[in-house]
């Protein structure tokens, strides 16, 4: 009988902790209605001072965990096209994001 209750117990212990490991995490949905210049990511990388970078077909895009800022070429000089595919932080911290050909 003892072998059961501890059993149960062990149970117990592991679903609880589960529940509560659980509940520290959250998920959010952004789409275009929370400032996305569209719903498609192509790629996303966290860089080290913290802002979350967005490749989208329709701009480059940070998010600093509030709002999202949209890069493209009609706001920024040098942005040759809108259509961001992937992004690469290097080791001194640079994002390098790679665009498709001009649009």
């Amino acid at each position: 009988m003892t072998n059961i209750l501890k059993k149960l117990l062990l149970c117990f212990c592991l679903c609880f902790g589960f529940i509560e490991a659980a509940a520290q995490y959250r998920f959010d949905h952004w789409t275009a209605d929370n400032g996305l210049p569209q719903n498609s990511v192509r790629d996303i990388v966290q860089t080290r001072n913290g802002y979350l970078w967005l490749a989208t077909l329709d701009g480059l895009v940070r998010f600093d965990g509030v709002r999202f800022t949209v890069f493209n070429k009609s706001n920024s000089p040098g942005i040759i096209s809108n259509r961001f595919l992937q992004l690469y932080e290097d080791g001194q911290g640079d994002l390098w994001p790679a665009q498709k050909a001009a649009d």
